[in-house]
């Protein structure tokens, strides 16, 4: 299995924070953002192959520089090559390109999330199913959960129904932007791209897929922190400066 990180977004509304800086690298309690999520894919076990780092190349030299101080082992940028203030590719347009030349599982998550929980558990849920599997967990509110894709899942966890940013949420059980995938999936991401759909968006993706294939969720036992704007981003900040570990 590889990793694919998803860090290419310009994160505008992180800005000014992000005017000459990636979202991913500025700093949580004095650490990147993204060295937290290194940290638990570096936990799994068995280890990955590889952990690839989707980034917008107009930050890639202070990601070059992060990879160069940061000490970790096994892992490749994959820049996107293209300017900033230009349509960049998108999230399943970039990852569908990445991983064309590879015939591996794939395990693809978001760059700018704070996760709490050991993702062996989940891992363990995908090779069991062997079947695209997404990590859910539950939105504190209403109106949290119309800023992500929910999902509706039968007793065996099968994802019957994914909404992405409902305006009327069925449930509370919201899509961490954290995935699964049989290496099969590169011939999907193939066909979507090609259509009329929001590239820019996963939860688009996961709920195209549902309607042709099983997708099964896995229900973490922790909040997922999305780093997307000032607020969250200073919440979590405050979050971990008070101690909070992020081990589970």
């Amino acid at each position: 299995m590889i990793a694919i990180v998803l860090a290419g977004g310009l994160g505008t509304r992180l800005r000014p924070l992000t005017d000459n800086t990636s979202k991913v690298l500025l700093p949580l309690d004095g650490k990147p953002t993204i060295n937290y999520l290194i940290d638990k894919l570096m936990e799994i076990q068995p280890p990955l192959n590889k952990i690839l780092v989707s980034i917008n190349s107009y930050y890639q030299s202070q990601f070059q520089a992060w990879e160069k101080s940061a000490g970790f082992s096994n892992i490749s940028l994959v820049p996107d090559n293209i300017e900033k203030g230009k349509v960049k590719l998108g999230a399943i347009r970039a990852l569908s390109e990445v991983v064309s030349v590879f015939d591996d599982d794939l395990l693809v998550i978001a760059g700018d999330n704070l996760f709490f929980d050991d993702f062996n558990k989940i891992v363990k849920q995908f090779y069991e199913n062997k079947a695209p599997t997404v990590a859910l967990y539950h939105a504190k509110d209403v109106k949290d959960a119309t800023k992500g894709g929910i999902a509706l899942l039968d007793p065996n966890n099968r994802i019957l129904e994914f909404t992405e940013k409902p305006k009327s949420p069925k449930s509370l059980v919201i899509g961490a932007c954290f995935y699964l995938f049989p290496s099969w999936v590169k011939t999907r991401l193939s066909e979507f791209v090609v259509q009329d759909i929001n590239s820019d968006e996963p939860g688009r993706f996961i709920s195209w897929l549902c309607e042709r294939e099983p997708v099964y969720g896995f229900l973490l036992n922790h909040y997922v922190w999305d780093i997307g704007t000032l607020e969250s981003y200073h919440a979590a900040n405050l979050f971990l400066k008070a101690g909070h570990n992020i081990r589970e």
